[in-house]
């Protein structure tokens, strides 16, 4: 337990080695901003603003690629070598290197809709704030859902989204442990990249199908939540001012997720990149 927690705490400082540029940028279009604010330049506030969303952009990209990168390097690059001699077993190994690639997606995914919200303040500035603050506490009078509703609904929406992060980093892993063993590595990151998006298309498509024949589905009124196989009730639910969505899709995100993560620690085991 105690090498466990050395191998995460020093994925998660090289992580952050390999980020910490990006972020610098985005800080820095942070900073032109706010000196537009104070020395009343149109011209820097949309030039800062523009960088941000694009920075943003980048830094989702990245870290994509970096949680690519980091898995290849410390388990079938350079330093494989050392990371396998370590005393940890193959699925300490897959689970430190997915729980670092979870916490960067998620850091990068919070900084993108947080950036976005910033943002979205910064151009309306005082008065259109409040008027966005005096129609969300009027929303249910308006016919929408509650505030309670939409409040509880992104809570479970954000749970369904870690699962989510959770399928894809699991599937980042074992594309690029496929694309590692012997015979098929000169593809490379195009082909962990390609491995990718067909077992994620794949096993989406599949979670979504066998979601849509179970079709359990949570419905959120207020604080009150749900379960429910009947399409009707949902139905009438939502005309009252509910909020749903199908639940049984996510439990099988999560076996996929568990399946692909015992594969990668399999094909570690067998030293698939040996030739």
């Amino acid at each position: 337990a105690m090498m466990l927690g050395k191998l995460i705490k020093n994925d998660i400082k090289t992580g952050l080695y390999t980020v910490a540029n990006v972020y610098f940028a985005a800080f820095v279009a942070i900073a032109f901003m706010m000196f537009g604010v104070l020395a009343k330049s149109g011209t820097i506030k949309v030039l800062s603003s523009v960088a941000l969303s694009v920075i943003m952009v980048v830094i989702l990209v990245f870290t994509f690629f970096a949680v690519i990168s980091m898995f290849n390097k410390s388990v079938y690059g350079n330093v494989g070598y050392l990371t396998l001699t370590l005393p940890v077993k193959e699925w300490q190994i897959v689970f430190s290197k997915t729980l670092t690639g979870i916490l960067f997606i998620l850091i990068s995914y919070i900084s993108f809709i947080t950036s976005n919200a910033f943002l979205f303040v910064y151009i309306l500035g005082q008065k259109g704030m409040q008027t966005v603050i005096e129609l969300w506490q009027q929303m249910e009078i308006m016919g929408l859902p509650s505030r309670e509703t939409l409040e509880l609904y992104l809570i479970m929406k954000s749970l369904t989204g870690l699962i989510a992060v959770f399928f894809t980093v699991s599937s980042l892993i074992i594309a690029v442990s496929l694309v590692n063993v012997s015979g098929i590595d000169k593809f490379g990151t195009i082909g962990s990249i390609l491995i990718f998006a067909l077992l994620t298309g794949f096993l989406t498509s599949l979670a979504n199908k066998i979601g849509k024949m179970i079709n359990l589905n949570m419905v959120i009124y207020g604080k009150s939540v749900v379960f429910t196989f009947s399409n009707s009730f949902v139905a009438r639910q939502n005309e009252l001012g509910a909020m749903s969505f199908e639940l049984s899709r996510y439990f099988f995100l999560i076996v996929f997720s568990l399946c692909l993560c015992a594969a990668a620690t399999f094909l570690i085991k067998k030293r698939v990149n040996v030739k």
